[in-house]
């Protein structure tokens, strides 16, 4: 889904206001078609969402004081100390400290002029 989105942006086709109908509705004929599934316009939106908040997660924590952002393997890192101090208060960040993201790429490309602050 998201490399079939970011083609889209890649190609100049997305509107400010994000994917028209019409893209959505590409987007889940290739879902469907790759992966045998039955997904809707609708469904890809929401999904889109939801990658799109993931997106505002990891620009939040690449903001952090005491972190480091690693372009070249996509890490976000923090030393021990940091990353238990953080964890213990912000326990669903994990998922993205200390670990390559996964789909970072393409979401910089769909996301990256559409996040408000």
């Amino acid at each position: 889904m998201l490399s079939h989105l970011a083609g889209i942006v890649a190609n100049g086709s997305r509107t400010l206001s994000g994917f028209k109908k019409v893209h959505l509705n590409q987007c889940a004929r290739a879902v469907n078609e790759k992966s045998n599934t039955s997904h809707t316009r609708d469904q890809i939106k929401n999904h889109l969402k939801t990658w799109q908040r993931r997106y505002q997660k990891i620009n939040k924590l690449k903001n952090l004081s005491a972190a480091d952002f690693d372009e070249e393997k996509i890490i976000i890192t923090l030393d021990p100390e940091h990353y238990n101090d953080h964890v213990k208060d912000h326990k669903n960040d994990a998922e993205f400290l200390n670990k390559p993201l996964e789909h970072f790429d393409e979401m910089a490309i769909i996301f990256c002029n559409n996040i408000a602050t």
